[in-house]
């Protein structure tokens, strides 16, 4: 698989990885779990019961730019107002 696919689809534990390592916040799968039932977490895509993330929906989700979104990065808070 190509590095451009990986970044595609990746589960959840590799964005839990990916979030942490490319941008500093910490960031669990079990989390990430988590944020799919109760939301506010990055955009995800079910296929059956896997649950596959794109990178650049992490991107957008970290730094608030997706709509969905109700995490804020810097505090740590979830259903913090920007």
């Amino acid at each position: 698989m190509d590095d451009r696919n990986s970044r595609l689809n990746l589960n959840r534990k590799q964005a839990a990885h990916y979030v942490t390592e490319m941008w500093g916040v910490p960031c669990s799968y079990k989390w990430l779990a988590k944020l799919v039932v109760v939301g506010g977490g990055p955009r995800h895509w079910k296929w059956g019961r896997a649950v596959r993330y794109r990178a650049d929906a992490l991107d957008a989700w970290v730094f608030g730019c997706e709509p969905a979104c109700n995490f804020d990065p810097c505090s740590g808070v979830i259903g913090a107002q920007f």
